[in-house]
């Protein structure tokens, strides 16, 4: 039997469902070391979802203020291999920096993108300084 319907009546010809938020962060949880081998802690933070294959995408440090110096990272080398982090955890990585030639007064940016999820992430931290 055929049907018919009413061709003037608004119906909704798509919809569109929320997914879950997906969000990563980081910090700079310790600094120690001397200033041709600082090792800096970077915590990366999976958020309310686990992070699977988590990745460091790079680890930059850009001047602000202060005599003005070049660091540069020893280890490790970028994309850096987090792994999988459960929901609501941190997990600590050890990035190594060479300040040589670097004020104690000198001011950087850093910026810290993260992966996880096939999706992505920004960090961004100001520090005081590189000092421990």
């Amino acid at each position: 039997m055929p049907r018919f319907t009413s061709i003037y009546a608004a119906q909704p010809a798509f919809s569109i469902d929320s997914c879950s938020a997906f969000e990563m962060s980081a910090r700079i949880f310790s600094k120690t070391g001397p200033q041709n081998a600082r090792v800096w802690t970077v915590d990366v933070y999976s958020g309310v979802t686990s992070a699977s294959a988590a990745e460091i995408e790079s680890f930059t440090l850009s001047h602000t203020s202060g005599p003005v110096c070049t660091p540069s990272i020893t280890s490790p080398s970028f994309p850096h291999l987090v792994g999988d982090i459960p929901a609501n955890f941190y997990f600590s990585n050890l990035i190594t920096i060479d300040f040589t030639g670097c004020s104690s007064n000198s001011k950087f940016t850093v910026t810290i993108p993260i992966s996880a999820n096939g999706g992505a992430s920004n960090a961004t931290v100001i520090l005081k300084n590189q000092t421990p």
